[in-house]
Order: C-alpha cells, then sequence, then structure tokens
C-alpha cells in the first residue's frame, strides 16, 4: 500500500509539473506580445548564477495609477493587482493604471503581486513596489557574463534589454526573448550644488551621453540644446513638469546621422527654469525637492526605426543617480 502512495504521489507532482510547463508555453504561444524595456539600474548584482535580474519602470509604479476605490484602502503584501498598459507603434509598452480587478474588454494588462504593504501617505508611502515572474531571466550556462558585460556596469555607457513577453488571457507573463536596444546611455555629474547652495544654485549639472550600438547607421531628430529631451517623473514624483526657459516649440528639427558606434553628449544644468517642477502649487528647482522623488531623462519621440527608448539612469536633482 506505501508503495502504491509513493507512485501515485510521484505521477502527481511529475503531472503537476507537466501542467506548469504546458501552461506556461500555451501562454507563449497563443499570448499577446509585448516589449518590456529593462530599466537602466546598478548592474553590481546583475547576474547570479544561470539567471539575469532585471528590473522594469513597469517595478515601481507611482500610486497615483490607483484607481479611485483603492485610494483610501491599505494594500497588502502579496496582493494581487492588475496594470492597463498602453502599446506604442513600436510594441513597448508603459503602465496606465492599477486595479485591483482584472480588467474587462479588450484592454490589455499584466498581472503582478504587491511586493511590501502599502498605506496612502503612511511613511510617504507614494510607490507601488509590484513583482510579475519577469524579474529573472534564465539563460544558457555560460552566456550571462556576455549579457552582463553588453548591458554596462556602473559608470560605464549602459544598452536596455527589451524583453519580448507574451501575456495570457488573464494577465500572466512570460519572457520570451530578448533584443538589445540600439542606443547606450550614460548618465554624469558634470557638477554638484554646495549644501548650502543658494536656490538658483541648488540643482546639478548632468551630461548624458548617447552611443548607437548597433550596427545600423541611425538618424535622430535632433533639436537646439536639450529639447529634444523630456523629464520623466518616476516612483513619488510629481507628475507635473513644467518645462520653460528654451523655447522648444520653435526649436527647428534637424535629422543627424549616428554611424555604428557614433556618440554625442548633452549637458543639462537643472537649475535652470525648463527643469523646475510644480511642487505644492509653486516651481521647485529639482535640488529642492524631497530627497525621494526621482527622474530619468528621455529622448523625446524617437523614430519607429530606433529599437527601444533612450532613456537615462533615475536621479535626484541634486546629483544622486540611483
Amino acid at each position: 500500500m506505501k508503495k502504491l502512495f509513493l507512485i501515485v504521489a510521484i505521477i502527481f507532482q511529475l503531472g503537476a509539473l507537466l501542467w506548469m510547463a504546458l501552461s506556461r508555453e500555451y501562454v507563449v504561444q497563443t499570448g499577446e506580445v509585448v516589449k518590456v524595456q529593462t530599466a537602466p539600474i546598478d548592474p553590481r548584482d546583475l547576474f547570479r548564477g544561470d539567471f539575469v535580474r532585471l528590473d522594469y519602470d513597469l517595478s515601481s509604479l507611482p500610486a497615483r495609477l490607483l484607481e479611485q476605490h483603492l485610494h483610501d484602502q491599505e494594500l497588502n503584501k502579496g496582493q494581487v493587482l492588475y496594470v492597463t498598459l498602453q502599446k506604442d507603434s513600436r510594441g513597448l509598452v508603459q503602465a496606465m493604471a492599477v486595479s485591483d480587478i482584472s480588467p474587462a474588454g479588450n484592454e490589455l494588462f499584466i498581472r503582478g503581486r504587491l511586493l511590501r504593504d502599502w498605506v496612502k501617505n503612511k511613511y510617504n508611502a507614494s510607490t507601488l513596489a509590484i513583482k510579475y515572474g519577469i524579474e529573472q531571466y534564465f539563460v544558457e550556462q555560460g552566456k550571462g557574463i556576455d549579457i552582463e558585460n553588453r548591458r554596462g556596469r556602473r559608470n560605464e555607457l549602459q544598452t536596455p534589454m527589451i524583453m519580448h513577453v507574451a501575456l495570457s488571457n488573464s494577465g500572466t507573463a512570460i519572457i520570451k526573448h530578448h533584443e538589445w536596444g540600439d542606443f547606450a546611455v550614460k548618465l554624469t555629474v558634470k557638477r554638484q550644488p554646495e549644501r548650502d547652495a543658494e536656490i538658483t544654485e541648488a540643482s546639478a549639472v548632468l551630461q548624458l551621453e548617447i552611443k548607437n550600438v548597433s550596427q545600423r547607421n541611425q538618424i535622430l531628430p535632433l533639436k537646439e540644446g536639450t529639447c529634444s529631451f523630456r523629464m520623466r517623473s518616476i516612483k513619488s514624483a510629481p507628475q507635473q513638469l513644467v518645462l520653460q526657459g528654451e523655447n522648444c516649440k520653435q526649436s527647428p528639427l534637424q535629422e543627424v546621422a549616428f554611424k555604428s558606434g557614433d556618440s554625442r553628449t548633452f549637458t543639462f544644468d537643472l537649475n535652470q527654469p525648463q527643469w523646475h517642477v510644480l511642487y505644492k502649487d509653486a516651481l521647485t528647482p529639482m535640488g529642492k525637492l524631497p530627497w525621494e522623488y526621482r527622474f530619468r531623462l528621455i529622448f523625446d519621440s524617437p523614430p519607429e526605426s530606433v529599437n527601444g527608448d533612450i532613456i537615462s539612469q533615475a536621479f535626484h536633482g541634486r546629483g544622486q543617480i540611483d
């Protein structure tokens, strides 16, 4: 009898494993495929054994994306959340809304779980940390170090990975494969403000280098100065960004060719008024914002021929680069 129970238990376990494998393969074969770009991070802990650790902007979402009925609720660690996505013409997605109810109709969404408790306005918890099951990318033995080298290390040019992810009707996400972005980026601090600097000098001066790391020649439509870039608020940073100073709307476009290996550097003086943020109903230099506020510089409207967004590491206005 014990032998029979053992055989049944083994068959059950094998059946469960087979069911899991078949379920994943079904999603891979039938799910809608979207592109999710990895976020620039400190890659010192990127490679572990036979898998690569991945981070996305989707991993840390501002609480303002929560549906209205969740604003005054406590959300517990492990709670299932559904993130509605919007896909652009290149297949890249960004988060539009977060709910505890599965979206109806034909809306595109991904299912995740909250990594830690969230309570409105408690301990400044205005960021939702969410895990989707696509944070580990298993690779062939010996290939991980190649990915780590190509992606780049801290204080070096970093090339984003673009993960092709299949989504099931229930929001389950499975990584199919990856490709590389066409442009690598490197963000450095050119000048950091003094601790007691005047408000006109309270923010950092940043330098962003972009490099064509693809094998193809690329053409980017560039405006004068830094008008080709916009600021993206992430995590708990305010969404309202007032850009003024440079007359970017009237700035003419010039098509600039980047041969494979070509690079260009842009300087961002965050003390200039075009980078001031509407905070507590007042235009505020970024260096005077709360320490947990983070932003990224992103190239505005890249052509469809460019694979991936050109986006910087996260930073605070005083020059702290994550």
